[in-house]
């Protein structure tokens, strides 16, 4: 977790400067066990997922009570977690529909409703990333990408192989760039 999920979290679990202890973390994770036993998904396609954890969560478990009692902060947590791969997804779609089969996105842009974690932890706020679908054509005429490199090249902007710090005045220059 990274940004104001994080922050989120630290203030649902009482932690203080950043710092968890160890009882904080064991009520973390006890805490999405019993928030994956006892959620009532509504959305379909999640639906099966949280059913055959909870039924994994209560074999664990049998006999016991609640694990814990989940705050409306903690459930939230929780929730948005869980969801992030979800907006993923859906960004992943309406990019793919957008190039397979020329179904425009509303505004002509496509959202990715979260900064990805990984950006997140390098500083960047959580904020909507917007790919307008002028940029998406500038890409195929200008740059000769193909559907498919620009299909793959946006699908991993939330799981890059590296992050380069590129500010000229914090990196010593190691000669002429090709």
């Amino acid at each position: 977790m990274s940004g104001s999920l994080l922050e989120r979290a630290q203030k649902a679990f009482g932690v203080k400067d950043g710092s968890w202890t160890v009882e904080q973390e064991e009520q973390f994770a006890l805490g999405l066990e019993e928030f994956i036993r006892t959620h009532k998904e509504k959305d379909a396609d999640k639906k099966h997922v949280y059913e055959k954890g909870s039924v994994f969560v209560q074999k664990v478990y049998e006999g016991l009570g609640p694990l814990i009692t989940l705050t409306p902060e903690m459930k939230a947590v929780y929730e948005e977690l869980l969801s992030l791969n979800r907006h993923q997804k859906q960004f992943e779609k309406e990019l793919s529909d957008y190039l397979e089969q020329g179904i425009r996105p509303k505004n002509h842009e496509i959202i990715l409703k979260h900064t990805p974690p990984i950006f997140q932890h390098t500083g960047l706020p959580d904020r909507n990333i917007r790919i307008s679908t002028r940029i998406i054509n500038k890409a195929k005429k200008t740059h000769n990408l193909s559907n498919k490199e620009i299909l793959s090249a946006l699908q991993q902007i939330s799981d890059p192989v590296l992050i380069f710090n590129s500010d000229i005045k914090k990196v010593k220059p190691w000669g002429q760039a090709f």
